[in-house]
C-alpha cells in the first residue's frame, strides 16, 4: 500500500518515468509534422515487470513521462527529436521499486530509416542498506545503480508496394552498461495495425535479445561473475483512441529465456499482461 501511494503522488506531480525505448518514437510520430515539442504520460498496471527477458517483479505500477523537443530538418535528417524519459516501477507485494531516467537524440532520413542514442541511468531507491534482500526480490544480482549508453538503427520496410498494411518496423539496438560490463543487442519487428474498427488500433511487437556480462553483480562487489544468456518475447496490444490526446491499451506479453537460476525467478518462460493509460500534450 505504501508503494501504492508514493506512485500515484509521484504521477501526480509528473516527476518519474521510464520506458524502453517506444515512447519517444511514439511521441515523436504524434508531434513531429506540426509541433516544436510534444508531452506524454503513461500510467500503468503490469501483472509482472520484465526486463531484458527476465522476470523482476509481480503485479506492479508504472509511470512513465516522455519530453520531445522537435528540431528543423538538418541536411539529409528529415526530423530530429531530442527526448527525456523518466520512468517508476512499484511493485504492490514488495518493497524494493525501480527508477530510470533516460535521454537521448533520435532522427530520421530518407523518409523510412532511423538512428536512436542516448544515455540511462537506473537507481533502486529502496534498496539502500537492504542489497542482498532487495537483490534477491528482484533478480539483479547486487546492483544498486546502472549506467548505459544505447544505439538502435531501424528502418520502416513495406514488403508490397503500394500496401500500407504490409509496413513493418524493423530495429536493432545495442546497449553497453559499464556497472556490469555487460553488452546487449537486441532485434525486433513492430507492426501497427491502424483503425481495425473505428477507433481502435493493434500493435505487436516481437524480438530477440542476447546479453553477455562479466560482471552481472556490478562493480560493487568484489569478485567477477560472468553471466550471458538470450531470450525471446512477443506483445500483442489492443490500443483504444479516447480522443486524439489520450488513449487506453490492453495486452498480452510472453518471453522466454534460457539463462541459469531462472527457477528461482519466475522461471524461463512467462506469461504476463498489462493496461495503461495514456496522455499526450
Amino acid at each position: 500500500m505504501k508503494n501504492t501511494i508514493l506512485t500515484l503522488a509521484l504521477a501526480s506531480f509528473g516527476a518519474v518515468a521510464y520506458a524502453q525505448e517506444a515512447a519517444p518514437a511514439a511521441a515523436s510520430q504524434q508531434a513531429a509534422e506540426s509541433e516544436t515539442y510534444a508531452i506524454s504520460a503513461k500510467f500503468a498496471f503490469e501483472s509482472k515487470y520484465v526486463s531484458g527477458g527476465q522476470v523482476h517483479s509481480t503485479s506492479n505500477a508504472q509511470t512513465t513521462v516522455n519530453f520531445n523537443y522537435f528540431l528543423p530538418s538538418q541536411g539529409a535528417l528529415d526530423s530530429l527529436d531530442l527526448y527525456v524519459t523518466g520512468f517508476y516501477m512499484s511493485p504492490f507485494s514488495k518493497r524494493f521499486n525501480e527508477a530510470s531516467i533516460t535521454g537521448g537524440v533520435k532522427g530520421t532520413f530518407a523518409e523510412e530509416y532511423f538512428f536512436d542514442v542516448g544515455y540511462r541511468f537506473t537507481g533502486y531507491p529502496n534498496s539502500d542498506g537492504e542489497r542482498a534482500a532487495s537483490a534477491i526480490e528482484m533478480n539483479r544480482a547486487f546492483l544498486n545503480r546502472q549506467n548505459e549508453v544505447y544505439l538502435g538503427l531501424g528502418r520502416n520496410v513495406r514488403f508490397f508496394d503500394n500496401a500500407e498494411w504490409s509496413e513493418v518496423l524493423l530495429s536493432a539496438y545495442a546497449t553497453c552498461n559499464w556497472n556490469r560490463k555487460q553488452f546487449l543487442v537486441e532485434v525486433a519487428a513492430e507492426k501497427r495495425f491502424k483503425e481495425v474498427v473505428e477507433d481502435l488500433d493493434i500493435n505487436c511487437k516481437v524480438a530477440y535479445g542476447y546479453s553477455n556480462a562479466d560482471e552481472w553483480e556490478g562493480d560493487q562487489i568484489p569478485g567477477d561473475w560472468g553471466y550471458d544468456y538470450g531470450y525471446c518475447s512477443v506483445a500483442l496490444d489492443v490500443i483504444y483512441k479516447l480522443s486524439n490526446s489520450a488513449d487506453l491499451s490492453l495486452g498480452g506479453r510472453y518471453a522466454y529465456n534460457n539463462g541459469d537460476g531462472q527457477e528461482n525467478y519466475g522461471g524461463h518462460s512467462n506469461f504476463w499482461w498489462g493496461a495503461a493509460v495514456t496522455f499526450r500534450y
